[in-house]
């Protein structure tokens, strides 16, 4: 008989393991960085050119977080930890990168660094594709690989990470 482990059944098994925690806590720490050690663009780019860049760039990462949320919705996967993923989306916007969430919300956190004139929000986006990468996208790799085999590997050689 064999033996069903949970830990193989979903990617993260905590409720707390959500990207939002991460980025939450990059916003809360980029705004008290910026109360200690003040950054500012506006002394190389005029705020109203803030503003407009920021918001077509915050708006452009806001279009990717919600036709990936449709995306998931249309195939009925979850989104959630804890939960099943029982079809490999490879379409919409899984077409261009294997983590649109991700990405749109990297690119959310840029724009909102501009709009904001809160620098450290833009200084703190390495830091947060590490933590993405280690804390969620290689657990999810991992389990998806598992959990679909072929079908994530030909997905893996033809579908960025990223971009």
């Amino acid at each position: 008989m064999q033996r069903n482990n949970s830990n193989d059944q979903v990617a993260h098994k905590n409720i707390w393991k959500i990207s939002d925690v991460i980025f939450v806590l990059v916003i809360f720490f980029g705004f008290i960085f910026e109360q200690l050690i003040p950054l500012t663009l506006k002394e190389f780019i005029p705020r109203c050119i803030q503003i407009i860049f920021g918001t077509i760039i915050l708006s452009f990462g806001i279009f990717i977080v919600v036709k990936t949320r449709l995306n998931f919705k249309k195939y009925n996967q979850p989104t959630l930890p804890n939960k099943v993923t029982t079809k490999l989306i490879t379409d919409g916007s899984f077409k261009y990168s294997r983590n649109p969430l991700y990405l749109g919300a990297i690119i959310l956190l840029f724009g909102l660094g501009i709009i904001t004139d809160v620098l450290w929000l833009i200084i703190f986006i390495p830091l947060t594709i590490i933590l993405i990468q280690i804390i969620f996208i290689k657990p999810e790799e991992k389990y998806l690989s598992k959990k679909f085999g072929e079908d994530y590997k030909k997905y893996l050689k033809k579908t960025r990470r990223w971009i």
